[in-house]
């Protein structure tokens, strides 16, 4: 306890190194995997990149306090945005973080809606696909916004969105969920679709079929369902369902800001030893590798592939291994969820991906 309080302490101190380290957009940028790192180099030319990567270059080791916040032992390695011709893939930097408030959020979707674009819509339209670690973002979107005049839509019930949030953090959804806005032209879209294998393709194929309907923001993240229920067969029915998407996908890429998120590590030592057995660092960091390899290696497109929030969970992961009881009301520690990471990486995670859209507007 002595330890929170003296983060709370200094919440000040570690919120300006938060607010200064933001990330700036890179029109047709992505997120690099972690997993390919070391083996990325950065090439100059005369040539424009046909897809690039935004990410935290050199991630070093950050620590993530109770305080909420992150907290680093050095200063983020800053580099310029090198252009480069054959490989899609490089290192750049975030040279901003914005923390993401009701005020931000609501400027964004205005400037959205009134910029026009490929999308034509009166509202900015969020959609998040996956299975319940990608729906915590959604979690904490709904957080962000909570004391809006906010709709929600949930197996056939309607209500305010204070009606919701508070158990959104404690129950798994594992259906859809809308939330409409009546004060900021905003929707937000959570489908459950876990195995990345039902709900996805028929989205990619109504918005294909379609033109318009798409939304401005897709997020997508799976895999941790393949690695428990399918084992071995987990590694080579991710690839083929990656190769199956890839074409709808990168299509929709053209007009969508389109983010793949990587898996994050989990509480190995937490889990029952059926799950423990397969959630492994090696075994997700594989699962991580087919899919940045498959999205990377396929022609041209704008697919986000983000990985940047590996060094955010790890650091997680240490802290509830040294206080395993550590859990808060707010949800921002959850130590004893071995599966969830808690919402001082996710509230962070959100904020990520917002300004990985919004920082052009």
């Amino acid at each position: 306890m002595a330890e929170i309080y003296y983060y709370t302490a200094v919440l000040c101190c570690v919120s300006v190194f938060y607010d200064i380290c933001y990330l700036k957009y890179i029109t047709k940028s992505s997120f690099i995997s972690s997993v390919d790192r070391q083996q990325t180099q950065l090439i100059k030319d005369e040539h424009q990149p046909s897809a690039s990567t935004i990410g935290f270059n050199d991630v070093q080791r950050r620590t993530i306090s109770p305080s909420g916040y992150v907290s680093s032992s050095r200063s983020t390695s800053i580099i310029g945005l090198p252009k480069i011709s054959t490989l899609r893939t490089m290192l750049a930097v975030f040279n901003y973080l914005y923390m993401y408030t009701k005020f931000r959020v609501n400027r964004c979707s205005r400037a959205v809606v009134e910029s026009g674009g490929p999308v034509e819509s009166s509202r900015f339209s969020i959609a998040i696909v996956g299975d319940s670690r990608t729906r915590q973002i959604f979690n904490s979107l709904a957080h962000l916004l909570k004391d809006t005049n906010m709709t929600y839509f949930y197996k056939g019930k309607t209500g305010n969105i204070r009606e919701i949030v508070p158990r959104l953090f404690d129950i798994h959804f594992h259906t859809n969920i809308r939330l409409v806005s009546h004060e900021i032209p905003l929707n937000i879209t959570y489908y459950w679709d876990p195995l990345l294998d039902n709900w996805l393709p028929k989205l990619l194929k109504t918005w294909q079929k379609y033109p318009g309907t798409q939304p401005h923001l897709l997020q997508i993240g799976a895999g941790v369902h393949y690695l428990v229920f399918e084992r071995k067969k987990a590694y080579t029915l991710f690839a083929q369902l990656w190769r199956k998407l890839l074409p709808s996908l990168s299509a929709l890429a053209n007009t969508t800001h389109t983010i793949v998120k990587m898996m994050d590590h989990v509480l190995v030592k937490y889990q029952k030893p059926s799950y423990a057995s397969v959630l492994t660092d090696a075994n997700i960091n594989r699962m991580n590798k087919i899919t940045s390899s498959l999205l990377l290696q396929h022609p041209p497109n704008n697919i986000l592939v983000w990985n940047s929030s590996t060094p955010l969970s790890d650091q997680y992961v240490e802290y509830c291994y040294k206080e395993p009881k550590l859990t808060t009301k707010d949800s921002m520690w959850m130590c004893k969820d071995a599966m969830h990471l808690g919402y001082v990486v996710i509230h962070q995670l959100r904020d990520m991906m917002l300004n990985s859209f919004c920082n052009r507007y």
